[in-house]
């Protein structure tokens, strides 16, 4: 093992597994999908259950798990009957 590997070791790839990142949505992104709310009543549906918790990036962005949110419109689609 050289001086580098020391500083640096380099894991054998079998340790690790490639987990793909969570695809964010933000509020122009709801907005494409059909959801024209305001933010507070999102705020009130997310505090209510009724609509996916956002997650916090920083103080000023928010963003929503993709997955979520397509789960809630595919939700509404089937209470329709």
């Amino acid at each position: 093992m050289s001086f580098s590997n020391f500083i640096n070791p380099k894991p054998p790839d079998s340790d690790f597994k490639h987990v793909p990142a969570p695809e964010l949505l933000g509020r122009s992104d709801l907005r494409a999908l059909g959801i024209r709310v305001s933010n507070p009543t999102l705020l009130i549906w997310e505090r209510e259950g009724r609509f996916p918790k956002r997650l916090m990036l920083t103080p000023a962005k928010v963003a929503w798990l993709r997955h979520e949110v397509i789960a809630w419109i595919e939700a509404k689609a089937a209470a329709r009957g």
